[in-house]
């Protein structure tokens, strides 16, 4: 009896011995809240980055700069799964050469992994924006606070008002002249060259016709004769599978009026700041890659173009509506410094179920501009979404 029991007290101060060792050992190896232990060189931080090597705390840094462990960013709730779709997307353009594409959503993303580099890449490849321009005389100055593109949107007239700007003046020479006194004149030579007439242009409904892109599934009128480019000409693996092309064929013109129309497919529905940002890297990338020596932009308004059939029409002939939310609209022209042709354009941007409906376009200015201004106006009014 007295070794049973004796043999139990041993087992109860044994098992005390090792109850009190563990907790003690506990005690000796926790952390103080909010730590973390460095899996690079093992050194324990209480901040973001490890105090010895720099290495990132694990976990993700939202576009509102906190950092974060889990799914969805504590403090403004975005998902880390929706800030990986667009990283994935914009490296994907960016990767293809779209910068223009891929610049908006690197700066959406800044903070996210190493979207800030990409965005400096970005900003490298595209050219320095211009200076602002003086405003002449009598003209509009589009860049007013005051001034709404949308004004000029009435109905379907889209007027761009004459300016005043005339012809430099050729400047007095300055070089000492062999008479004292003397004041220098500037005679044109009476062999000049007549100014080469600019051909009238008129576009009539008789000269449009209907284009089908299948690919994007739209369907618009533009005018009969017009070169049309889209993914079925393109080679397979092309960058260029999102975009149809209607190019004018008019050798005699100084510039080929282009119409670009483009679909992109993205991750969310886009907010009127996000189309804005589309709109401007839209018209940043027709100037990059036409080449300006002046170039004039404009501020960005609302403006909608996108059409989808409406349910209550019948299937055999359906009519088509306006989406619910309007696109942002923006315009620009410039001089070419390849030929000195003077150049106009028209951008809009909308979004409608996850997807970017892109039309740009770029015309002759001048004298020109009216004529083709209608062919924009027409692609744009007739575009239509086969849904």
């Amino acid at each position: 009896m007295k070794k049973r029991l004796f043999c139990l007290l041993m087992v109860t101060m044994l098992a005390l011995l090792q109850t009190a060792f563990s907790t003690g050992l506990a005690e000796e190896t926790a952390q103080p809240a909010g730590t973390w232990v460095c899996e690079n060189c093992g050194a324990t931080n209480t901040g973001s980055f490890c105090e010895e090597c720099g290495t990132p705390k694990p976990g993700w840094t939202c576009i509102c700069g906190s950092r974060n462990e889990k799914k969805f960013c504590p403090v403004c709730g975005t998902a880390y799964e929706t800030l990986e779709g667009v990283y994935t997307e914009a490296v994907a353009l960016f990767n293809n050469g779209d910068i223009a594409a891929a610049g908006p959503r690197f700066e959406y993303l800044k903070g996210f992994k190493d979207s800030e580099e990409y965005l400096e890449k970005c900003r490298a490849a595209m050219p320095a924006a211009a200076g602002p321009t003086p405003t002449p005389a009598g003209s509009v100055d589009y860049d007013d606070p005051s001034y709404h593109p949308e004004d000029e949107e009435n109905g379907q007239d889209e007027q761009i008002p004459a300016g005043t700007e005339g012809p430099a003046a050729t400047p007095a020479p300055t070089s000492a002249s062999i008479y004292p006194g003397a004041t220098p004149m500037i005679i044109d030579p009476i062999d000049k060259p007549a100014p080469t007439a600019v051909p009238k242009i008129e576009f009539k409904d008789s000269d449009y016709t209907t284009y089908q892109a299948p690919e994007l599934h739209l369907t618009f009128q533009g005018p009969a004769g017009w070169s049309l480019q889209g993914p079925t000409s393109w080679e397979p693996g092309s960058d260029m599978l999102d975009t149809y092309t209607l190019t004018n064929l008019d050798l005699s013109l100084d510039y080929a009026a282009q119409i670009k129309i483009r679909v992109v497919p993205v991750n969310k529905q886009y907010s009127k700041s996000e189309m804005d940002k589309e709109v401007k890297a839209v018209r940043d990338s027709i100037r990059s890659e036409l080449g300006f020596s002046k170039f004039e932009n404009y501020d960005v308004a609302s403006y909608n173009f996108i059409k989808v059939p409406d349910p209550k029409s019948a299937v055999e002939a359906p009519k088509y509506k306006f989406i619910d939310h309007k696109g942002r609209y923006t315009r620009f022209k410039g001089t070419l410094k390849e030929n000195g042709a003077k150049v106009g354009g028209r951008v809009i941007v909308n979004c409608y179920n996850k997807k970017l409906y892109i039309l740009a376009a770029s015309y002759p200015g001048g004298d020109l501009q009216e004529a083709f201004e209608d062919v924009y106006r027409k692609v744009r009014d007739t575009l239509w979404v086969d849904e």
